[in-house]
């Protein structure tokens, strides 16, 4: 369970990032805030926002918090947000560091909406109660992760790294995986019950390991739990459990 001074860095991005406000070009200060489809902004982001929508271009990073952030359109920068939760169905070109209850990544389609491509991202950095990867998702540098659970339906190249519950990987992960999990006879319902008034998009799995038949791995899994976890998916090699 290498690699955790990372997170020393991860955290100065994500809780000082008010250091970094005299490099925006769009300040946005409202209940709700957007960029429309036919939009560009040049520069950078400051978001404080009760909820954030973009739908069009940013030509830099997006910096700031909402309770709910939606990117239908481009980040041709990263993104580095506080918030409750956020939706990733456009495109972010390098990194997303956030910090909220919930990270949903290329979630699925509604049945009257256009097909979507596959979406990419440069790496995640996240501290989140739930993150989930869905299906066309591919993250090009790697997952750092702390939270309660982390579900992995798309592709990560490089390392991944989890602390938290319950991690489900159903994709393929070419890079070394490291985690934590929970005991699997633990529940999750009181954290869904505190959920509640919020209204977020999660279901909080119980604890545990699951890499499943569709998954593979190509470099190490190496974990730590109170209980051995259910690998059916494809491992280069043995994996390590403490």
């Amino acid at each position: 369970m290498r690699h955790k001074h990372r997170w020393i860095g991860i955290l100065l991005v994500l809780f000082c990032v008010p250091t970094m406000l005299v490099q925006g070009r769009e300040v946005f200060s409202a209940d709700v805030c957007r960029v429309e489809a036919d939009e560009r902004v040049i520069g950078d982001v400051f978001a404080l926002c009760e909820e954030l929508y973009i739908d069009g271009t940013v030509d830099g990073d997006i910096i700031g918090a909402a309770l709910r952030t939606t990117i239908n359109g481009q980040v041709m920068g990263s993104l580095y947000l506080v918030g409750g939760q956020l939706d990733v169905t456009g495109q972010v070109s390098k990194d997303i560091h956030y910090s909220g209850a919930v990270l949903r990544y290329n979630p699925p389609i509604e049945p009257d909406d256009p097909p979507r491509n596959v979406l990419t991202a440069r790496s995640v950095k996240a501290i989140t109660l739930s993150s989930t990867f869905f299906d066309l998702t591919r993250i090009r540098d790697g997952v750092l992760n702390i939270g309660y659970q982390l579900i992995m339906q798309g592709d990560v190249q490089g390392e991944v790294s989890f602390w938290g519950s319950a991690l489900v990987v159903e994709g393929d992960v070419t890079g070394n995986m490291y985690a934590i999990v929970g005991d699997p006879d633990s529940e999750s319902s009181q954290l869904e019950t505190l959920l509640l008034p919020f209204n977020f998009d999660v279901s909080l799995l119980n604890p545990g390991l699951i890499v499943s038949e569709t998954a593979s791995i190509t470099g190490l899994l190496s974990y730590r739990g109170p209980e051995p976890g259910q690998i059916a998916g494809d491992l280069t090699l043995s994996p390590s459990y403490e």
